[in-house]
């Protein structure tokens, strides 16, 4: 049977990554990247002898909202394309995900689905926000110094964009892909695609110099730059795009989890079994090994209850 390629990127609580990778075991292969602002030692030790879990060795200095994000998906696509394993689906997670379907059924779903790509994306051209548009319209500089304190980092950024929002310019919603302007597509970072696309999707991250200067100046590119990718591929057909202008929040545009989204995304915990069990979503985020504590247990719990056929409504 053909194994599932799970690219996470991770920044604290290895207790957590070992969780969601324990999870997820079977018939898979996990490739991670863990931000370069912190020690990888404890990553390393908890996952010491498993020959499925691969560590990337070129880690960035992640700055939430820069482009480095992007970096880090490309370097986890190139390491999982690069074994040459024809992976049934390549899945964009988090290190604070954890599923809330059986391994069967998550297989069942992308193998009942061959020529489905689990991306959502809204045109960004055509969208209602403002705010939105400003991500790509409006040049943010700074988000990619590699200064080591982030309270200097986001005190550089915050002013740049302040400057920039005043400024009289704008870029067009339009990013270059081999030299054509092409509409920016947006929506969540997490995602499960199939091994053609993705190699698609890398192919345009490591090769297009245009498309990379264009979103280096954008505000969360790693929630731009797939989506655009895809959008204008012969993939789009494949993909879920989300019909009409109108942007509501993140939510609409996360196919495969349940998040709760606000000022910042809320950490589950047992008192929130309900609101995740009412999702048809394969995955939730974020947890915690600190203040999660029996929602491992309710949803493993869950997992079973659910049994191995997929959950109806998925992408509703």
């Amino acid at each position: 049977m053909r194994k599932i390629a799970y690219v996470l990127t991770a920044y604290q609580d290895s207790d957590q990554l070992l969780r969601l990778v324990d999870a997820l075991h079977e018939l898979a292969d996990f490739f991670v990247h863990v931000d370069a602002n912190v020690d990888i030692g404890p990553f390393l030790e908890k996952f010491t002898g498993r020959l499925n879990v691969r560590f990337v060795d070129r880690r960035y200095l992640i700055q939430w909202g820069g482009f480095d994000q992007v970096r880090s998906q490309t370097e986890l696509l190139r390491c999982a394309l690069g074994t040459g394993e024809d992976y049934l689906r390549v899945v964009c997670l988090s290190g604070a995900d954890y599923p809330t379907w059986s391994n069967v059924a998550i297989r069942t779903e992308f193998e009942r689905h061959p020529d489905r790509e689990e991306i959502m994306g809204l045109n960004l051209e055509t969208c209602d926000s403002a705010p939105q548009k400003d991500k790509v319209a409006i040049y943010h500089f700074g988000r990619n110094l590699q200064f080591a304190n982030p309270t200097f980092r986001r005190a550089f950024s915050g002013a740049f964009r302040w400057i920039m929002r005043r400024a009289p310019f704008r870029k067009p919603i339009r990013a270059p892909i081999e030299g054509h302007p092409c509409p920016v597509h947006f929506g969540s970072d997490y995602w499960a695609l199939s091994r053609d696309c993705a190699e698609h999707v890398y192919a345009v991250l490591s090769g297009d110099p245009g498309f990379e200067k264009y979103f280096r100046t954008a505000f969360a590119p790693s929630e731009l730059c797939v989506q655009t990718i895809v959008f204008n591929s012969p993939f789009r057909e494949r993909a879920i795009l989300k019909p009409g202008p109108e942007y509501r929040g993140l939510w609409q545009l996360t196919p495969l989890h349940h998040i709760r989204y606000g000022a910042q995304i809320a950490v589950m915990e047992p008192k929130d079994l309900a609101e995740i069990t009412g999702k048809s979503k394969m995955f939730v985020r974020k947890l915690s090994s600190t203040r999660s504590g029996e929602l491992y247990q309710l949803l493993e719990e869950l997992r079973k209850t659910r049994g191995d056929e997929p959950q109806p409504g998925l992408l509703d």
